[in-house]
């Protein structure tokens, strides 16, 4: 299948331009909070965006799951072209770039970043990547868990709702 070039138009030359965003003066609400408020936002607007497209024209992306005594690496292969938008996660994570040349959506705007690249993702955050060439990205996580339907349930939210409902369960307050 054809990587998905139609997407490119959704996002500016520099990568992640969608307009979008929460309130400056939104109360009770740090600054680091609301950057990944606004990132989270705007990385769903373009999940939607990108779901809207035949099925023809979307991509399937190839992941790999590896495990090894309490850790768990999700690998994702990200083909040349390609727009990809992340899950949220409920905790932080780390992330690897191993190979290859992304510009990847981050709190403070878009970065594009080269293999040997490392971070890790506060919780909350969700990003969107496009793949100037062939690249692999892998997230690192803590668990003794081995089914990825599991995993999922416990590390990712699919809305903001869910997200929401979960900071206020671990007692956290945007």
């Amino acid at each position: 299948m054809e990587p998905l070039k139609k997407t490119t138009s959704y996002i500016d030359k520099e990568g992640m331009g969608i307009t979008s965003g929460i309130s400056e003066t939104a109360s009770g609400v740090s600054l680091e909070d609301r950057k990944i408020l606004d990132a989270r936002e705007k990385a769903f607007v373009l999940q939607n965006v990108l779901q809207r497209l035949d099925k023809e024209d979307q991509l399937e992306i190839e992941i790999e799951h590896h495990f090894c005594d309490g850790v768990y690496a999700r690998t994702m292969y990200m083909p040349e072209g390609s727009v990809i938008v992340g899950k949220t996660h409920k905790y932080r994570q780390l992330n690897i770039l191993s190979k290859g040349d992304v510009t990847v959506s981050m709190e403070d705007g878009p970065i594009r970043v080269q293999a040997g690249f490392h971070m890790v993702c506060p919780s909350g955050a969700k990003r969107v990547f496009y793949a100037h060439e062939d690249s692999i990205w892998t997230l690192i996580l803590h668990t003794h868990e081995t089914d990825v339907d599991k995993i999922e349930e416990h590390f990712v939210v699919e809305t903001e709702e869910e997200y929401m409902e979960h900071i206020k369960l671990i007692g956290h307050t945007l």
